[in-house]
This record gives C-alpha cells, sequence and structure tokens, in this order.
C-alpha cells in the first residue's frame, strides 16, 4: 500500500497480516475442536463397532474430558475444553502411543 500518492515508502502490512493469520488460526482450530466433538458423539452411536487404534485411543482422550452429550446443553464449554485439548496436545500424544508417530 502506498501513501502520499507514492511519494513516500510502501507501508508494511506485516503486522495487519499477523494479527489476521493468528485470528484465522485461531478459528480454524475452533472448527476442528467442533469436529472433532462431532465424531466423538458419532463414535458413541455407533457401539458396538469398534474405531480403529489410532482414532479409538483419540476418542477415548477426548472422553477423559468431555462427557458424552446426553441431554442437550450449550457446548460452549465443550468446544473451548476441547480447544484446551488440542493446544496441549493430548489427542495427538493418545493415538501416536497408540499407532507409533503420525508423519506430518
Amino acid at each position: 500500500v502506498s501513501v502520499s500518492a507514492d511519494q513516500e515508502d510502501h507501508v508494511n502490512m506485516g503486522p495487519v497480516s499477523i494479527r489476521k493469520y493468528k485470528e484465522m488460526l485461531k478459528n480454524s482450530q475452533t472448527v476442528i475442536a467442533i469436529e472433532m466433538l462431532c465424531a466423538a458423539q458419532a463414535m458413541d452411536f455407533r457401539r458396538p463397532d469398534v474405531p480403529g487404534k489410532g482414532t479409538g485411543a483419540a476418542w477415548q482422550a477426548i472422553r477423559e474430558h468431555i462427557p458424552f452429550m446426553v441431554d442437550d446443553r450449550p457446548l460452549q464449554i465443550d468446544i473451548l475444553k476441547m480447544n484446551e485439548i488440542l493446544d496441549s496436545g493430548v489427542v495427538l500424544q493418545a493415538a501416536e502411543q497408540a499407532v507409533g508417530e503420525i508423519q506430518l
């Protein structure tokens, strides 16, 4: 972005870009948290079907922190907790313990 009719240096948009990037990462993680909560709930509904080793370990890690939803409840607390779990790496560690290192 130039200023003053191209008479001055270009404005560095780095700080604004980083701020928007951090917001996008936070929003993306929240979407992943919601998807993981839905997947855990779906796995509970699919019982007695048995998930794969890594998926089962991830489900178990989630259920140690967030209970199965029997009755309707506000999901904000569950979503925030799932975000904390994702930040801590608990789900990834559980899956990797079950199947070995996951190559990214």
